[in-house]
This record gives C-alpha cells, sequence and structure tokens, in this order.
C-alpha cells in the first residue's frame, strides 16, 4: 500500500500540474511574494491567466506599432480576439478536468485497484501525462504546425495579422497546444491503461460497483470537453468566414464523427472492466459445476440442487448489465451537438441554403 499513500500524497502536494498552471504559479510568485509558497487556486488559476493574456494582447498591440504593422485586417483581428478567448476558456476549462481527474484518482481509482503492479504503472503513467518537458515540446511544435498550415492557405498572413499578434499568437497557441496535450496524453492513457488495470468489483454485479459510475463520470467529461473544442473551432471559423463553405461543412462533420467515436472508444473501456470482471467469476462457476457434474456418475439429490444453484448464480451474474452507459445516454451526448451545429448553419445559411438548392436539382430526373 506504499505506493497509493505516496500517490497520494504527490497529488496532495501538487506534484502533478499542468504546464499552464506551473506557468502562471511561476508568474504569480515572481510579481507576489505571498503566492510563492502556496499553489493556486482554481480562481486565483483563472485570474492571473487572464492578466497573462491581457499582457500578451497588449505585446501584441505594441510589437505592431513599433515594427509599423499597416492597418491590421480586420477579419483576422476579430478571429485573433475570438482566438484568445477560445484559448483562454479553454485553459480554465482543462484545469477543472485536471482538478477531478485528480481527485477521481486519490480518492477512488487507487482503492479499487487491487494489484501493486498496476499501482506502481499508474504512478509512471501519471509521471508521463504531467511531464512538463512533453507539455512544452507538444504545445510549441503544435503552434509552429497550426501556423504552418495558415501561412500555407495564406502567404499573406503576416500582413494581415501584423507581425507582433503573429508573435504573440504563437505564444497563444502553445498554451492551446499544452491543452490538446493534456487531453491526448489522458486519452491515450484511459485506452492503453485504465481498462487493463485489475478492480476490486461487486462479484454479483460489477457495473454497480462504486468506481464504475465514478469513470463514467470522468470519462464522459472527455467527450463534453471534445465537444467543447471542435465545436467552439467550428463555430469561430464559420462565423469569421475565414474558411470556404465546404471546409465548414468538413468540419461540422467532423465535428459529428469525433463525439461519436469517442463515445464508442469510452463504452468500450466501461464495458471492458465490466465483462472482465464478470467473466472470471463466470469462469470460476462454470469449473465448479463440470466438477460437481463429473463427481458421480449418477449426481445425488444435493449436488443436483448444488449444480441448479450455480446455474441460478451464474444466469443472474451474465445477466447484469456490461456497460452503465445506455442508449438514452449516447441520445444525450449526441444532443450537446445540436446548437452548435445550428449556429454554424445559422452563420452560413446562405452556403447551406445553396447546397439545399443544387442537391434537390441534382435529385429532379
Amino acid at each position: 500500500m506504499t505506493d497509493v499513500v505516496d500517490l497520494k500524497t504527490a497529488i496532495n502536494q501538487g506534484d502533478f500540474e499542468s504546464i499552464n498552471h506551473y506557468i502562471v504559479q511561476w508568474i504569480a510568485g515572481k510579481l507576489s511574494p505571498r503566492s510563492r509558497d502556496s499553489r493556486a487556486t482554481r480562481s486565483a488559476f483563472s485570474v492571473w491567466l487572464a492578466a497573462l493574456f491581457a499582457a500578451l494582447v497588449l505585446l501584441g498591440i505594441v510589437g505592431n506599432k513599433l515594427l509599423g504593422t499597416p492597418h491590421v485586417d480586420e477579419q483576422f483581428l476579430s478571429i485573433f480576439v475570438l482566438g484568445v478567448i477560445y484559448i483562454y476558456a479553454l485553459c480554465v476549462v482543462i484545469e477543472y478536468q485536471i482538478e477531478n481527474f485528480l481527485k477521481m484518482i486519490r480518492d477512488h481509482l487507487l482503492d479499487a485497484l487491487v494489484d501493486e503492479q498496476d499501482r506502481q504503472g499508474l504512478r509512471e503513467s501519471m509521471k508521463t501525462i504531467f511531464s512538463v518537458r512533453r507539455q512544452f515540446w507538444f504545445g510549441l511544435l503544435f503552434s509552429l504546425f497550426v501556423h504552418a498550415a495558415f501561412i500555407a492557405l495564406d502567404p499573406n498572413l503576416a500582413v494581415k495579422f501584423g507581425l507582433g499578434f503573429l508573435t504573440v499568437n504563437v505564444i497563444f497557441h502553445a498554451f492551446h497546444g499544452f491543452c490538446v496535450y493534456f487531453y491526448v496524453a489522458y486519452l491515450n492513457w484511459a485506452v492503453s491503461d485504465l481498462k487493463n488495470y485489475q478492480y476490486d468489483l461487486f462479484e454479483l454485479d460489477p457495473s454497480s460497483t462504486a468506481i464504475i459510475p465514478k469513470l463514467a463520470t470522468l470519462l464522459q467529461s472527455t467527450i463534453s470537453l471534445m465537444t467543447l473544442m471542435v465545436a467552439s473551432a467550428t463555430l469561430i471559423f464559420s462565423s469569421t468566414r475565414v474558411l470556404p463553405f465546404a471546409a465548414v461543412v468538413g468540419m461540422i462533420v467532423v465535428m459529428w464523427i469525433n463525439t461519436i467515436t469517442l463515445y464508442l472508444i469510452n463504452r468500450h473501456i466501461l464495458q471492458s472492466i465490466i465483462l472482465r470482471a464478470k467473466w472470471e467469476k463466470l469462469r470460476k462457476i462454470q469449473a465448479q459445476i463440470r466438477e460437481l457434474e463429473g463427481k458421480d456418475r449418477i449426481p445425488t439429490k444435493e449436488t443436483l440442487e448444488h449444480i441448479i444453484q450455480l446455474k441460478e448464480y451464474h444466469d443472474k451474474i451474465k445477466s447484469t448489465p456490461d456497460s452503465p452507459w445506455s442508449f438514452a445516454r449516447f441520445i444525450g451526448t449526441m444532443n450537446t451537438l445540436i446548437w452548435p451545429t445550428l449556429g454554424v448553419i445559422a452563420s452560413n445559411i446562405e452556403g447551406f441554403l445553396d447546397m439545399i438548392t443544387k442537391v434537390s436539382k441534382a435529385r429532379l430526373p
């Protein structure tokens, strides 16, 4: 149980944190002696991050003035402002997600694991997920890739944005990349490790064990978070008309496919955990039944009654749910996509009407 205690202590001491929190904590410590020895709360993080982002925007304005950039294209300026707001909101949401993730591990997951090797593996996974070096390089490369892609689409991007705003935007999207890193690292851990841990589950009905709804809630929040990321980006690009209509339609399709795929992956994770526990118990019961059936050529009355009881127990376990997620949960997840989709359609109504007209004409004989 040493690894459990050590990992819980490390979580309580703030050893695992996002690079966003690390940067904010470092700046707060430099500017405020009171913040130097205390870990920033979620509200303090939000305030300090807002101040940092405001300072970066101001730096972009000053940079444009010093470099003598001509009047910035209004369309791209609106994209810049919306992008900053989007990245700020995403950083705050990710920090909230990290807090819930760590709390679930500390209060529920560690106590539900029965294998010491799984606890050691979890500790190593936590070090990987919260590696500051990995977060930094992923975020930087993510930002450079995003800007390289947009510059390839529009080589005049530096002129439209201004070198000051463009440079600062690289920093903003590094923060964006830090958020994406956590999501990718977390999802990789869930798919590769979480479903393979050995859990202390209720044998009669594994899906009703306390840890299962906790995991279901955490996995559902990942779907909501990814939907928020993709839907917000889709709304920003569609409302500012920076992408052609075909690309906007493609982003809507990607948003729906991504959410459905993520739902199915998370459902598979929970189902794998429950089915493994069920079949471990079912195989034991089947072995007991075979042993009793081969005990005597003609089973005694007591043996037959024992076999019948075991079969009833076997069928009762087998009939329990394989997943806590029902079809109603799937419909609820899909409903989260309705409003962003309607928002995109409303902001590109002419394009959609034109597309419907072309499709209608194509179907006419």
